[in-house]
């Protein structure tokens, strides 16, 4: 959620910027300098309740929708967080990817704890039998 956070307020100021630019242009003016007056403006933390309030729900997703980037970093910190399982840690990898796109398009973390939960009892499980039951 944190890096989703980040980049939805990257999003939000960009659209910001670019909204207020298109809004105040002046014909003989070049965007870009209102543009970067606007960026300004919009990035102090006490104005960004302002923006929010004068969006609409469409723009506001448009600029804050979903991303890609938390996903693969979140996965690739949870990959490596399991580094010393040796090669399991490729799969878990690829596993990170879908709890994140759940946690994503749900914003709850429950759905993921639980497959987590799963995956290590389902994990466990395997480990037991084959101790219990040695091959012959």
């Amino acid at each position: 959620g944190c890096f989703e956070a980040v980049e939805a307020k990257r999003r939000l100021i960009e659209w910001a910027a670019r909204s207020a630019a298109s809004q105040s242009a002046v014909p003989g003016q070049p965007k870009v300098d209102s543009a970067d007056r606007s960026r300004d403006k919009i990035s102090n933390p006490s104005t960004i309740g302002s923006v929010l309030s004068a969006a609409s729900d469409a723009e506001l997703t448009a600029a804050s929708g979903p991303t890609l980037w938390p996903i693969i970093a979140t996965s690739t910190i949870f990959a490596l967080m399991h580094w010393t399982y040796g090669m399991s840690s490729f799969p878990l990898f690829f596993f990170a990817l879908g709890l994140g796109y759940v946690y994503q398009r749900t914003h709850r973390i429950w759905p993921s704890l639980v497959a987590h939960l799963l995956l290590n009892a389902t994990s466990m499980a395997t480990l037991w039998y084959l101790v219990t039951n040695p091959s012959k």
